[in-house]
């Protein structure tokens, strides 16, 4: 399967119609590499310290670090972002407007 990628100004619509069909989709550049340096420096060494999953629920080569949000203040810059609201508050109608 490929995965669809679309650019950080496409519409919502476009995107939760993607995400509908799909299941996933990338958006390019949704955040400043400034900020996904940050993030990623704040939480490799939390996801180099968890464990590969041996479970066949979480899959069998897979790290599932959990808590980011605890772990890293720059996990906003992915959250406050338009479409990734949009795309919440399209599949997570009602939990959405609570947990963002």
């Amino acid at each position: 399967m490929t995965i669809i990628r679309v650019n950080k100004n496409t519409s919502h619509d476009n995107l939760c119609e993607i995400i509908e069909r799909d299941g996933c989709v990338i958006i390019e550049n949704m955040v400043s590499q400034k900020d996904m340096d940050a993030l990623i420096t704040d939480l490799r060494p939390y996801i180099d310290n968890t464990p590969v999953s041996n479970e066949g629920f979480c899959g069998n080569r897979t790290r599932r670090t959990s808590a980011l949000f605890a772990k890293s203040l720059h996990t906003a810059a992915l959250v406050e972002q338009p479409l990734f609201i949009a795309a919440a508050e399209n599949f997570l109608p009602n939990s959405a407007k609570c947990s963002i």
